[in-house]
C-alpha cells in the first residue's frame, strides 16, 4: 500500500462522495448507493505522480466491489560528462540534487555511469557540484524540471578540463620565439 495519496469519489452530479487520505491497508467505503462514479487522485504520495481518473460502477449486489490503483513514479538520471561529448564520464565529482529551497535530498559521487534517482516528486531542483575532480573546473548549478512521468528523464551537468597556455615572448614586444624548448 501507498501511504500519503490524497482521492476523492465523485458522483455522476459531481458531488464529492467521500475522500481520504491513503494509509497502510485498503480504504473501504460502505453504504454507497449503485450509480456511476469517478475515484480521482487530488495528490499523490511523494515521488509519485497522481494516477488518471478511474470511472466506476457500484452494482447492488451486495458484495465488496474492489478498485486497484497502480501509481507510477519519476525516475531520473544524472550524467557528468565532459563538454562537447555524449558519452564521456567524469569521475570523482562530488554532486548533489537540491530542492528550490536549497535542501538537499541525495549526494554522490559520480562515476562511469549515470546516477539514477527513483521516486522524486515533480519540480525544480539544481544539480549542484560541490567538488570537482582534479584537472577540471567546477561547473555552476544546473537548474531542472522534473515532470510527472514514468519515462525515464535524463539530465547531464558537463565540465571541461583546466587548462594552461604558455607562450615564450622576446623581451619587451608580443613578438613570438620561435623553436625555443620549454
Amino acid at each position: 500500500y501507498l501511504a500519503g495519496a490524497k482521492f476523492e469519489i465523485i458522483d455522476e452530479s459531481g458531488n464529492v462522495i467521500t475522500s481520504w487520505t491513503t494509509g497502510d491497508s485498503a480504504h473501504k467505503i460502505t453504504h454507497i448507493p449503485a450509480g456511476k462514479y469517478t475515484l480521482v487522485e487530488k495528490s499523490s504520495a511523494n515521488g509519485y505522480y497522481p494516477a488518471e481518473d478511474i470511472e466506476f460502477i457500484v452494482t447492488a449486489t451486495g458484495e465488496t466491489q474492489s478498485i486497484v490503483i497502480d501509481n507510477e513514479y519519476t525516475k531520473v538520471n544524472i550524467s557528468k560528462l565532459l563538454l562537447g561529448t555524449t558519452n564521456q564520464f567524469i569521475e570523482g565529482a562530488k554532486l548533489h540534487l537540491e530542492d528550490e529551497n536549497g535542501n538537499i535530498i541525495t549526494s554522490w559521487t559520480t562515476d562511469d555511469k549515470a546516477f539514477g534517482i527513483d521516486k522524486i516528486a515533480p519540480g525544480i531542483y539544481f544539480i549542484v557540484e560541490d567538488e570537482a575532480p582534479a584537472g577540471y573546473v567546477k561547473a555552476e548549478p544546473v537548474k531542472i524540471e522534473v515532470k510527472a512521468t514514468s519515462e525515464v528523464q535524463n539530465f547531464v551537468m558537463y565540465n571541461y578540463h583546466t587548462g594552461v597556455s604558455i607562450s615564450k615572448l622576446e623581451s619587451g614586444t608580443d613578438k613570438f620565439v620561435t623553436g625555443a624548448k620549454l
